[in-house]
């Protein structure tokens, strides 16, 4: 089972969506794509006064986006989901780099011990 990107539907990044996917789907993995740049939806990266290539552009909405990811790791670790983190680049060439390095030591610090 895969989630929609976190800023196209973030309405079902909650625990419930998790709980209702694990009770009535049985499913027992979950893909959490996390799209930082999306000028449409305010993804990751989505400060409209700045160039699509900034690659600071993403502070402005980076909380919001993992406070959506913990949500998901944290409802799927408590109804025994295994998680697929997804830093889901589309073909903005590679000045992401530094910022998906980031995440995911952010994501390592929080969850690594599990």
């Amino acid at each position: 089972m895969s989630l929609m990107g976190s800023n196209y539907h973030p309405q079902f990044w909650n625990e419930e969506t998790i709980r209702q996917l694990k009770c009535s789907w049985n499913i027992n993995i979950i893909r959490a794509p996390i799209t930082p740049k999306s000028k449409c939806c305010g993804g990751w990266f989505a400060d409209p006064s700045q160039p699509i290539d900034n690659p600071w552009e993403w502070k402005s909405t980076r909380d919001r986006e993992f406070g959506r990811l913990k949500q998901v790791i944290d409802a799927s670790v408590k109804y025994g989901i295994y998680v697929i983190i997804d830093w889901h680049i589309f073909d903005f060439g590679n000045n992401t780099l530094e910022q998906g390095r980031e995440f995911f030591a952010n994501v390592s610090q929080t969850w690594g011990n599990l």
